[in-house]
């Protein structure tokens, strides 16, 4: 029996590794414990005033660039589009967004934040979002953040690239950054 079991834990061995991939190496290893533990943290604070994080995504979206299509703000916002239609449709509920056909495509709805959605976000989620944003860059100077943030835009400009893509334009058009335009 003994000789049973040792031949199959050689059968299981592994050849050892020349090298290992090293986590402290990978900057994505980083990039997600920051976005996981960002969005923790915000969601904490943000539930004490009855919102959701994607709530603060779309409404995040929507502040910056009024009026968009669901597909927009899911690009924007990087959420499925189901899931902003159903953050949409609950915000609307609240009247913090409403929603516009479009004058020639009927099919097309616009969203726009309410006179009451703005006021939600400059009270209470601009402010706490600074405050987390003042927590994570802690310690770090404004040219390293400046450089930070270039950087960033850099490898989102290149992970798009690889994918055939263009990134989302924050000044410009906003078919970018989806697969086939919405």
């Amino acid at each position: 029996m003994a000789k049973a079991g040792a031949r199959r834990m050689e059968a299981g061995k592994r050849a050892p590794r020349r090298s290992r991939f090293e986590l402290a190496d990978y900057p994505m290893y980083y990039m997600a414990h920051i976005l996981q533990r960002y969005d923790a943290n915000m969601a904490v604070r943000l539930r004490r005033h009855g919102m959701k994080h994607s709530d603060w995504r779309v409404l995040a979206t929507l502040q910056y660039r009024d009026g968009m299509t669901i597909g927009d703000i899911a690009a924007y916002a990087v959420l499925e589009r189901s899931f902003v239609s159903r953050v949409v449709a609950a915000l609307g509920e609240r009247g913090l967004v409403g929603r516009r056909l479009h004058a020639e495509d009927r099919r097309m709805v616009h969203v726009h934040m309410t006179e009451a959605g703005f006021a939600l976000f400059d009270r209470v989620m601009e402010p706490n979002v600074a405050d987390r944003l003042e927590e994570a860059f802690h310690g770090i100077g404004p040219e390293e953040k400046a450089r930070f943030l270039r950087t960033l835009a850099r490898m989102q400009g290149n992970v798009y690239q690889a994918a055939s893509l263009l990134p989302p334009d924050l000044d410009g058009d906003l078919t970018a950054g989806t697969e086939n335009g919405r």
